[in-house]
């Protein structure tokens, strides 16, 4: 099962002991609790799906969580403590949206605040795409190359 739309969002912050350091990610995963209970649904359904005809004629074995999780407090702890609900698309530490919600840079990809800085990756976008970031990624390039080309003519 893949919950591809999580509620939850981390931060990402430079250490403060060495700022030339990897920075301090944390994915906050499932610190929302509708996340939480997205997934047991998710999950039950498809441990219900397994039990059909046609998939048993297929013989699948649950190895994880197994049978001895049934109740639904027992799988949101076994969902908090094994699953990791990530496709690796993190997105959003620097978003687009007013400063005053939040929002790190503006239409035209330019830090709030900041002179001459655009931000042009995968953390502008303010939710995860419903597909690969990479293909969304060339989206935010292109609309970037034209903002950044009609910007050059104004001087």
């Amino acid at each position: 099962m893949a919950f591809l739309k999580p509620l939850s969002r981390g931060n990402v912050n430079i250490d403060p002991v060495n700022i030339f350091a990897e920075p301090l990610v944390n994915y906050r995963a499932f610190s929302n609790p509708l996340d939480v209970e997205l997934t047991l649904y998710g999950l039950v359904h498809l441990r219900r799906l397994y039990t059909t005809p046609s998939a048993q004629s297929l013989g699948p074995v649950e190895r994880s969580p197994g049978g001895n999780v049934t109740t639904e407090d027992e799988w949101r702890e076994w969902i908090r403590t094994n699953v990791r609900p990530s496709f690796y698309h993190p997105v959003g530490t620097a978003a687009l949206g007013p400063k005053n919600q939040g929002g790190v840079v503006g239409p035209d990809l330019k830090v709030h605040g900041v002179e001459r800085l655009r931000v042009v990756d995968a953390s502008v976008m303010p939710l995860i795409p419903g597909t690969h970031t990479s293909s969304t990624v060339y989206a935010v390039a292109e609309k970037a190359a034209d903002v950044i080309i009609k910007a050059g003519r104004r001087h």
